[in-house]
């Protein structure tokens, strides 16, 4: 229990609980969306091949990139930020914030600019109407869609 459970008197342990029990339920949700990415995506394209490989990659228009234009950079980031709900303390945040740094700091100066000068105008009206790293609220049906749809299936071989 930290300093402000304990300041809470006897309501302090079940809030520490309640703090726990949350943060486990966040990462069980982000951990099964990169999961779900990497099966769908391929470990390949989540670790950021076709920047290195541009005429390999391909277009993907895939419904979690109608809610976060990073998708496997958020569950790294939300599970840090479950750290803070389940510890929370000085070193947590600390710890977040230098995690957050170090995700946006390359996507933001790297990444985004490449993709940007491959799609041009239309990656620009993307970044603009889809969050990198938070879903927001009003996409989280798509989130929660892309979460829980069925494996798509693939042709049979011959």
């Amino acid at each position: 229990m930290n300093v402000i459970d304990s300041n809470l008197g006897t309501a302090g342990p079940i809030v520490a609980w309640i703090r726990i029990i949350l943060g486990l339920v966040v990462e069980v949700i982000v951990v099964a969306m990169m999961l779900r990415s990497v099966f769908i995506f391929g470990i390949d394209y989540m670790t950021v091949v076709y920047l290195y490989f541009p005429e390999e990659n391909e277009f993907q228009d895939h419904e979690i990139y109608s809610a976060l234009r990073h998708p496997m950079y958020a569950g790294l980031l939300t599970i840090g930020l479950t750290g803070i709900l389940e510890i929370f303390d000085l070193y947590s945040i600390i710890f977040y914030l230098m995690l957050l740094f170090w995700f946006y700091v390359p996507v933001h100066f790297v990444e985004e600019p490449e993709l940007v000068k491959r799609f041009s105008d239309s990656y620009v009206t993307y970044r603009k109407r889809t969050p990198a790293f938070f879903v927001s609220p009003a996409k989280l049906g798509a989130f929660f869609r892309f979460l829980l749809a069925r494996a798509p299936r693939h042709a049979a071989s011959s």
